[in-house]
């Protein structure tokens, strides 16, 4: 996984009770994202301009998806 700011589009957003969502992300123009390892984060600008880290879950080897549970505060 690189440092390097990429542009992703949300694919799918589900409610997993209370607060918690889980969005799924994919590189815009539907490049590979590749692996990442245990404890990896992905950090995104959230609507009010601030930047945000959220553990990566899912599946480490889907390349093409990258899935973090947001709780909304």
């Amino acid at each position: 996984m690189s440092d390097a700011p990429i542009t992703l589009c949300l694919i799918s957003r589900r409610e997993l009770g209370g607060a918690v969502h889980e969005m799924t992300f994919a590189h815009i123009s539907g490049k590979p994202l590749g692996a990442y390892a245990a404890g990896a984060h992905l950090t995104l600008r959230a609507p009010s301009g601030d930047w945000r880290s959220y553990s990566l879950c899912g599946a480490p080897t889907d390349q093409q998806h990258w899935t973090v549970a947001i709780k909304r505060e």
